[in-house]
């Protein structure tokens, strides 16, 4: 997995903004937290046959 750039001018902005700016690093890290448990429940293989699970096929 690629990590994703991080504006240093960004960065300097969000904790300058003190309080708002805490919550939304905060807010963006328990996404992504989020999104990764999830990511990590999804079977490595899915059953094309299966209607629940053959949308996730990747037909490449």
């Amino acid at each position: 997995m690629a990590a994703a750039w991080k504006s240093p001018a960004a960065e300097g902005w969000i904790e300058g903004v003190d309080t708002l700016g805490s919550s939304i690093k905060t807010a963006f890290s328990n996404y992504k937290g989020d999104v990764d448990d999830a990511y990590a429940q999804e079977p490595e293989n899915v059953d094309v046959n299966d209607p629940a699970q053959s949308w996730k096929a990747d037909w490449e």
